[in-house]
């Protein structure tokens, strides 16, 4: 039999812009209808044609801003800016400032990104630096959908000071201060140093030997060590196992002591010197709490610790854990430490 074919209806397809399907009446079929069927399957195709439409033209218009600072340039670079454009592809321009660039050829209605992907030549005044092509910003838009005519925009390659490193300034805070000197993390705060110190050195933390032979840092430990005729001996064989972790953590401070002036509670993870520090460190982001091992009584170890390469790595990792990662081990007697308890936003955010 003979038939005779006709598309009714185009809807739902999309083109770039500047481009459209012709009108269904216009598809046209191959072989031509009308056909006279064969037996079996009869393959057809349907073409249905894409056409450039007109479009006004576009072009983009570069000028270039250093900023504030746009004095301390004293020999402008020579910049390429790239524009990937929906209808019109990738086009390029290269040009040195105070002259503007222009990339013509686009058309109206479509989008294009917008990136520098070159800089060379600038001369700075000492002092300054001028922002990488990678980072080149452009207004109004980094995309911008063209209108019809010359699309100004500006390209902002800044220019700033160079940051120089800020002064650091530390002090050592003592352990065993906040018995007899009375020496607390508060002082620190109503003395009005805090303002000026840039980090802290918590002094100090002990090391301990291990029942496998290595040596590690260890939370929980409260042990005075031995004296002769009242004063720490060195020579004493018993010496470099103490602790003092009711000073770092389990000592509770009333409202009068504290820092924020909020007394601890008996179920405050984190209390002592640690908690003490917490409250101080949010008051003032620039400070890092460090903590610093050993000292004159707590040295003992570090030799054995260090003589061979699994020794080091067992204390280093310790030492990681509970100050880093925060592991402080939880002392149910106490209802302190436990898992991440002093890490990051925790007790000691610095070190």
């Amino acid at each position: 039999e003979s038939c005779s074919f006709s598309e009714t209806g185009l809807a739902g397809g999309t083109v770039n812009t500047g481009y459209a399907f012709g009108a269904a009446t216009g598809a046209s079929f191959a072989p031509a209808s009308p056909k006279t069927l064969a037996a079996g399957s009869n393959a057809e195709t349907v073409t249905n044609t894409v056409n450039a439409t007109t479009q006004p033209a576009a072009s983009l218009v570069f000028t270039n801003s250093y900023g504030a600072n746009a004095a301390k340039v004293t020999t402008n670079p020579s910049l390429t800016i790239r524009a990937v454009c929906a209808t019109s592809g990738t086009k390029t321009v290269t040009f040195t400032p105070p002259a503007t660039g222009t990339i013509a050829g686009l058309v109206s209605g479509e989008s294009c990104a917008l990136s520098e992907t070159a800089q060379t030549g600038a001369v700075l005044a000492t002092g300054y630096t001028m922002n990488p092509a990678s980072a080149a910003s452009f207004a109004p838009s980094a995309n911008p959908l063209l209108a019809a005519g010359s699309n100004a925009t500006t390209v902002s390659n800044l220019v700033n000071p160079v940051s120089t490193a800020t002064r650091q300034v530390g002090a050592y805070f003592a352990q065993w201060g906040v018995y007899g000197r009375a020496y607390k993390v508060k002082n620190i705060e109503t003395s009005g140093a805090a303002d000026k110190l840039t980090f802290v050195n918590y002094a100090f933390n002990n090391i301990y030997a291990q029942g496998d032979g290595t040596y590690k840092c260890q939370g929980n430990v409260n042990k005075l060590e031995p004296a002769t005729n009242g004063s720490f001996d060195v020579n004493n064989p018993a010496n470099g196992s103490g602790g003092d972790a009711w000073a770092d953590i389990q000592m509770s401070y009333d409202a009068a002591s504290s820092v924020d002036g909020v007394a601890d509670v008996w179920n405050t993870p984190v209390r002592g010197s640690f908690g003490q520090f917490k409250k101080l460190k949010a008051r003032h982001s620039q400070l890092k709490v460090l903590v610093s091992l050993g000292g004159w009584s707590w040295s003992k170890w570090f030799s054995a610790a260090a003589a061979t390469a699994a020794g080091r790595q067992a204390l280093v990792s310790s030492c990681v854990d509970m100050y880093i990662n925060g592991n402080y081990p939880f002392d149910s007697g106490n209802n302190t430490g436990g898992a991440g308890s002093i890490k990051g936003s925790g007790a000691m955010p610095g070190w």
